[in-house]
């Protein structure tokens, strides 16, 4: 299991996700509603994005690597699951299937 400073790296992850897209989000409307913005945040947004759609991938493979590691038989992380296969699509990726 990957881990970071001794720390499952799945929940980390996640908190990247889910900062990093709705960031990339709101920056994308900014600079389309002020075109003037678009030369100086342009490739700042777009990093942003790129970096949360890298970190996409990465999360569900440390996701299933700690579900094995924690047995995985709980109803709720079948919930967690289900919720994550059906943002993949939204993040740009496509569901995976076990």
């Amino acid at each position: 299991m990957i881990t970071i400073d001794g720390l499952p790296a799945h929940p980390l992850l996640v908190h990247a996700v889910v900062v990093l897209f709705p960031l990339a989000a709101v920056g994308t409307l900014a600079v389309v509603a002020r075109p003037v913005w678009r030369r100086g945040f342009g490739v700042p947004v777009f990093l942003v994005a790129l970096v949360g759609l890298i970190a996409v991938p990465l999360t569900t493979t440390t996701g299933e690597q700690l579900k094995t590691a924690l047995g995985g038989g709980s109803p709720l992380v079948a919930v967690h699951e289900q919720r994550a296969e059906h943002l993949l699509p939204y993040a740009g990726c496509p569901a995976q299937t076990s």
